[in-house]
């Protein structure tokens, strides 16, 4: 396939904000698969700073104001018991984790979730921060949020829609969505309090099964036509750092363990942290996790840094 740059540069807002940033050049952009998973939409890389974007962005379908809620990434649910309870399903993990693994910059604080969803991280931090607030677009992920918890956190379509800045601002898998990176880390940036944190957790372009293995069943099902970049260490501390936060680290994280891996490589099929749980021992596939990351080889990518 043949690329014309100069038409890219024109039509392709990040594509147009790496190369400003001289995190590619034309001559190291190479085509790794012809089409996204739901469209014919060809993948890109460079093949120097490895960071993945498509070659078009098209129009987004889920994350809208008329959005219903639902998306093709689904794996979580609340299911309301006869007590008034809430009941989370085995998939959210990840909530669990992310209260835990950033508790310091949400105890006490007023925390504001990007790109919410249907708010489970927000049932999670209430209780715990002193304000919970979330910014989401979607019509029926906002009325699933304040039929669970009502007044207990504020639901906008945008940080510019808060009056009061916030401690800490998280975008858990929402980047990787936006076209304009740079935009919306600047109202990040002036929606934090100074001295205040962003988390953000995004796909890592370097993934062991994208990066070293290759696995074209892993591209089918990787590559979707609402993730518009794949990021690198270095392209997101470029666009923090643009954005003027200091005190800028990333650092590799892995979700998902061997078995995962196992089934991928076996199968070409996700899922095998389910069906093969039982195959490697806790230590083993913590020893695992540990080995991807220190190879820079991790499913994920967590990125923190403060406004001054």
């Amino acid at each position: 396939m043949t690329l014309d740059f100069e038409k890219l540069k024109k039509t392709n807002t990040i594509y147009r904000s790496l190369l400003a940033g001289k995190l590619v050049s034309p001559e190291n952009i190479e085509v790794i698969h012809h089409r996204t998973r739901d469209m014919e939409i060809p993948v890109l890389r460079d093949k120097k700073s490895r960071v993945i974007f498509l070659k078009e962005a098209f129009e987004q379908r889920f994350y809208t104001q008329s959005g219903d809620g639902g998306d093709l990434e689904a794996e979580t649910h609340l299911t309301d018991t006869t007590d008034g309870g809430v009941v989370r399903s085995k998939k959210l993990k990840d909530e669990d984790r992310r209260i835990e693994q950033f508790l310091p910059s949400i105890k006490g604080k007023s925390v504001c979730d990007f790109g919410t969803g249907h708010g489970f991280f927000l049932d999670l931090c209430v209780g715990v921060a002193s304000q919970v607030s979330g910014v989401e677009l979607r019509v029926g992920c906002v009325n699933d949020i304040q039929l669970r918890l009502g007044d207990s956190v504020s639901v906008q379509p945008s940080l510019k829609d808060f009056e009061q800045p916030f401690d800490t601002v998280t975008m858990f898998h929402v980047l990787e969505h936006l076209e304009n990176q740079q935009g919306h880390l600047d109202s990040a940036y002036k929606a934090l309090k100074r001295g205040g944190a962003i988390i953000i957790e995004v796909p890592h372009a370097e993934d062991f099964l994208l990066e070293k293995m290759a696995l074209e069943a892993f591209y089918d099902f990787s590559f979707w036509s609402e993730h518009l970049i794949l990021h690198t260490r270095t392209t997101i501390h470029y666009f923090l750092q643009a954005a003027g936060f200091i005190d800028i680290k990333i650092f590799p994280f892995q979700r998902f363990g061997y078995a995962n891996h196992l089934h991928w490589l076996r199968h070409g099929k996700p899922g095998g942290h389910d069906i093969y749980n039982d195959i490697p021992s806790n230590e083993f596939d913590q020893s695992y996790r540990e080995f991807l990351c220190q190879h820079n080889w991790s499913d994920t990518l967590i990125a923190t840094a403060r406004r001054p």
